[in-house]
C-alpha cells in the first residue's frame, strides 16, 4: 500500500460507523448536521441515491443497436449482420478470396471506439457487441464467425471476462463443430498491471493494450501470414504489454446514475473499465503526482503483475482516454509519461494519445506500454497503413446509391440441429434411450427440489441465486422432454439442445459453463457411443470448462467433483472397467461425494465467491453440489 492511500473497502465501514453515531447524536439533539454537509460526508458505494446522469440517446432499450447503426451508416466499409450486434467488413470475400485470416474481436459496449472503430484494413474483420458492459451473446459470436470464415482461419482476440472468455468460448466451440474445416483460435488478452496478486483463476483484466495485438495481427493478416504465427504474435505481444488506469469519477450507463459514488477529493487508483474496484483510494493528486504514482505501481518488482521495464527498452506507448477527460489534460498526460520514461533512459518509439477504449463516461485515463525490444517486426505492423477509424486515420461517409444497402442479408448462425438428427450423430439403442429418459428425469426433478439449498449454499460467496438459475434449466429441459422435443435418441444432438437450452433460457456465468460442456462433450458422441466415447465426452466436457472458464481443481467450483469423475472414468477406461461393475459407480459417487465435501474447507480462487472471506465459506460450494445432484441422478439410472 502506498503511502496516503486508503484501502475504501474498510473506509467504507469505518465512515458508515461514524455517519451512524453522528445520527444518533442527532437524534437524541445532542448535534445538528445539515443536508450538506450529509451530503459531503457520504461519498460512500450505496449510501445515497444518485439521479440518472443525463445521455443525449433516443432510448436506453436501443441505444446499443442505434450507435452500432451509426457506425455502419457512417462508413461505405462497414456493414451490421441482420438481426445481430455484429458489425463486418463490406470486402469480406475479397478477404476470403485472397485466403487470408479474418480477426474477430468484441466486448460489452460503453468502451468505444472499441471494438467497432478497429475494423477495417490492418485490423479486425468483425467486431460483437454485447449490451453496455455485458458480454456478446454466444449465437452473435457465431454469426460473426461463421460471416467472416476463411480457409485460411479465423483468429478470436478476447479481452480477458470471465463473461466474455465464457461466450466466446461457447461460440468457438460451436463453430468447430459446424465448420470442421475452418482453422479456429482464440487468443485470451489480459495486461492488467493494477492487481498486485496474480493467484486467481481469472487472471489479468483485458484492458486497452489489447488494441496492440489487433493492430499487430491485423497488419499480418493483411500480409497473408499463417493463423497459427498470427496467434503466437499475439500471445506474445500481449505477454510484452502493461497497463494501469486512474479515474476522478464513475460512470453511468444510459438511463442510470453512477455505478458507484467516489468523493470530489478523492481519485481511484488500477479500477476496470467497468468500475470494478482497483487498488486503493487517496486524494486527488497532480498530474506529475498522478503518472509518477502509477508508473512506479506498474513497474513494482514486488507486483506479480509489473511490468518488466529494463534500462533502454524499445516502447511503444497509448495513453487511453477512459471517457470525458479533457484534451487539456490528456496533452499534459502525456507530458509527464514521457518526462517519467525519459529519467529511466527508456526509448519511447511510437506515442499514441486519444479515446480508444472507454468506460462511457468515466473522468480518467491509463497507460499502456508495449515493450518492442523482443522484436522489431512489431514496429513494422505498427507503422503499416490501416483504414481502422479507432487508429488515427479518416473514414468516408456512407452512400446508399453507391454501396447498396445499409444491411446485408445474413443466414442465421444457430448451434441447434438442421435436417435429420441421424445425420448428427449415431443413434442410441432402445435401451439406452430408456437410461437417458430416466437420467434426465432423475437430474431435473433433483435440481428442481433442492433449489432452496442450493441458493442458502449460494449466498455466502455469490448472490443466492444458484438454486433459482437451475432450476430455470432444469424446468425448461423438462418441459421440453415432456414436449418429446429432445433428440433423446441421438445423444450427440441431445447434447447440443441441452447446450442451447442452458445458452438462451439460463444464460450469465452458469448457463455459459453448462453449455460449454456439453458442447465440447457433443462432439465426442458423434461416431460412438462406447464407454469409452462417453468417458471421452465428460472428459472433454470438464475440460471446455476449465479453460474457458479459468477453473482448476482445488478453486472450489463445480470443477472439483467434475474433475474428481474424471478420474475415475480414466482408472475405469485403463482397467477396462463396464457398466456393470458395481465397483465403478460405488467408487465414483464416493469420490465426488468426496471432492463435493472438501469445498468446504478450500478458498475460493474462481468465480465471485474469490472476492469473499474465507470465514464465510464454511460450506459446500453451490455449484459443486448441484453436479453432485447431478451425477447422482444420472448414475443411480444407469445402475
Amino acid at each position: 500500500m502506498y503511502p496516503g492511500c486508503l484501502d475504501y473497502r474498510t473506509s467504507d465501514a469505518v465512515y458508515a460507523y461514524m455517519l451512524a453515531f453522528l445520527l444518533r447524536l442527532q437524534s437524541k439533539r445532542l448535534l445538528t448536521i445539515s443536508s450538506a454537509a450529509f451530503r459531503v460526508a457520504t461519498p460512500l458505494k450505496g449510501m445515497q441515491e444518485t439521479a440518472i446522469t443525463k445521455k443525449l440517446i433516443n432510448n436506453v432499450d436501443e441505444c446499443v443497436d442505434d450507435s452500432l447503426l451509426g457506425c455502419a451508416f457512417r462508413s461505405s466499409s462497414v456493414a451490421l449482420l441482420e438481426n445481430y450486434r455484429v458489425l463486418v467488413r463490406r470486402d469480406v470475400d475479397k478477404i476470403r478470396d485472397a485466403n487470408r485470416v479474418t480477426l474477430i474481436s468484441g466486448g460489452g459496449s460503453g468502451h468505444e471506439p472499441a471494438f467497432g472503430d478497429f475494423i477495417g484494413v490492418g485490423g479486425l474483420t468483425a467486431a460483437v457487441a454485447g449490451s453496455i458492459f455485458a458480454s456478446p451473446p454466444a449465437d452473435h459470436i457465431l454469426a460473426a464467425i461463421k460471416a467472416v470464415q476463411s480457409s485460411a482461419g479465423v483468429l478470436i482476440l478476447v479481452i480477458n471476462y470471465t463473461g466474455d472468455r465464457l461466450n466466446f468460448g461457447i461460440a468457438l466451440e460451436q463453430a468447430k463443430r459446424m465448420f470442421p474445416n475452418v482453422p479456429l483460435e482464440m487468443v485470451v488478452m489480459g495486461e492488467d498491471c493494477a492487481l498486485q496478486s496474480a493467484d486467481k483463476s481469472a487472471g489479468r483484466r483485458g484492458l486497452a493494450a489489447s488494441l496492440f495485438v489487433i493492430k499487430i495481427c491485423g497488419a499480418m493478416a493483411e500480409l497473408g501470414m499463417p493463423l497459427r504465427d498470427i496467434a503466437a504474435t499475439a500471445k506474445r505481444v500481449i505477454a510484452n504489454c502493461g497497463t494501469i488506469g486512474v479515474s476522478l469519477s464513475s460512470c453511468s450507463p444510459p438511463g442510470r446514475g453512477p455505478i458507484f459514488q467516489i468523493s470530489e477529493s478523492d481519485m481511484e487508483l488500477g479500477l476496470g473499465i467497468h468500475g470494478e474496484p482497483g487498488v486503493c483510494r487517496l486524494p486527488v493528486k497532480s498530474a506529475s503526482e498522478t503518472v509518477d504514482l502509477m508508473m512506479s505501481h506498474m513497474v513494482h518488482p514486488s507486483s506479480a503483475t509489473c511490468f518488466q521495464l529494463s534500462h533502454a527498452d524499445s516502447l511503444a506507448v497509448l495513453i487511453n482516454n477512459l471517457g470525458s477527460t479533457t484534451q487539456l489534460e490528456l496533452n499534459i498526460l502525456s507530458l509527464e509519461v514521457l518526462r517519467w520514461l525519459e529519467r529511466r533512459n527508456a526509448k519511447v518509439r511510437r506515442l499514441y494519445v486519444g479515446t480508444c477504449m472507454s468506460s462511457l463516461d468515466m473522468h480518467g485515463f491509463s497507460v499502456s506500454l508495449l515493450n518492442l525490444s523482443s522484436n522489431d517486426s512489431w514496429l513494422d505492423s505498427l507503422d503499416s497503413p490501416c483504414s481502422m477509424p479507432g487508429w488515427p486515420y479518416a473514414h468516408s461517409p456512407y452512400s446508399f446509391s453507391a454501396v447498396g444497402p445499409l444491411h446485408i442479408p445474413v443466414e442465421a448462425a444457430t448451434s441447434s440441429v438442421d435436417g435429420s438428427a441421424e445425420e448428427k450423430g449415431m443413434a442410441a439403442d432402445e435401451r439406452l434411450v430408456e437410461i437417458i429418459g430416466k437420467a434426465l428425469t432423475r437430474a431435473c426433478s433433483a435440481i428442481i427440489a433442492n433449489e432452496q439449498t442450493l441458493n442458502e449454499l449460494d449466498s455466502a460467496g455469490g448472490d443466492g441465486d444458484c438454486g433459482c438459475t437451475l432450476k430455470v434449466g432444469a424446468s425448461s429441459l423438462s418441459e421440453q422432454f415432456s414436449k418429446g422435443s429432445l433428440h433423446v435418441g441421438v445423444p450427440a444432438v441431445l447434447f447440443a439442445e441441452i447446450a442451447n437450452i442452458f445458452e438462451r433460457k439460463v444464460g450469465g456465468t452458469t448457463g455459459a459453463l453448462y453449455s460449454l460442456f456439453f458442447s465440447a462433450a457433443s462432439s465426442k458422441l458423434m461416431n460412438s457411443l462406447t464407454f469409452d466415447a462417453w468417458i471421452s465426452a465428460f472428459i472433454a466436457g470438464t475440460e471446455a470448462i476449465k479453460r474457458y472458464g479459468g477453473a482448476e481443481p482445488g478453486d472450489r467450483t463445480l470443477v472439483d467433483p467434475l474433475s474428481a469423475f474424471c478420474e475415475v472414468l480414466s482408472k475405469a477406461k485403463e482397467s477396462k472397467a463396464s457398466l456393470s461393475d458395481d465397483d465403478f459407480f460405488d467408487g465414483a459417487l464416493q469420490a465426488v461425494s468426496k471432492a463435493v465435501n472438501e469445498t468446504k474447507r478450500m478458498r475460493a480462487h474462481a468465480g465471485r465467491a474469490s472476492y469473499v472471506s474465507t470465514v464465510a465459506l464454511t460450506k459446500e460450494d453451490p455449484g459443486a453440489y448441484a453436479v453432485w445432484l447431478i451425477l447422482q441422478s444420472v448414475l443411480g439410472s444407469v445402475k
